[in-house]
Order: C-alpha cells, then structure tokens, then sequence
C-alpha cells in the first residue's frame, strides 16, 4: 500500500490542485499532482506522478516557465 508522507491542496475556482509526497510500496518516493473539481462540479480528474529524481529538473523547469512568463506576458495574477 502506498504512503502519504504529506499534502497540501490549492482550491482555484472549480478546481483544486492536491500535491502529495507519497511513497510506494517499495519506499521510493514521488510527487502526484491531482487536479480535480471542487465538490459539486463535474469535471474529470487528472494526475500526473513525478518520480524524486526527477524534481530537481522539474522544479528547475518550472521555475524557467515562471520567469519566461513574466517577462513575455507580464505578471501571473489572479483574477478577482
């Protein structure tokens, strides 16, 4: 059986963002990214796993889409 070792969850509108640190049944740790919808939406869920090795280059990854974002498009705001 899998193991949550911790999670925090994003509400945004209809749909919440759960970001989990588990590990498997052999003790290897990953991420799982759920999207889903917020309770009495109807939409589909999706999840991605990203495995500890990889979140180094992931994060790295991410991080260049923040800043490319910023300096091609402007600010990431909410709307209100």
């Amino acid at each position: 059986m899998e193991n949550v070792i911790f999670t925090e969850t994003q509400f945004a509108g209809t749909r919440a963002y759960h970001f989990d640190a588990r590990e498997d049944v052999k003790g290897d740790p990953y991420l799982q990214i759920v999207e889903a919808p917020t309770q009495g939406n109807n939409g589909t869920r999706h999840r991605i796993f990203i495995h500890a090795q990889d979140l180094p280059k992931f994060k790295d990854t991410i991080c260049r889409v923040f800043e490319k974002w910023q300096e091609q498009i402007g600010p990431i705001v909410t709307k209100s």
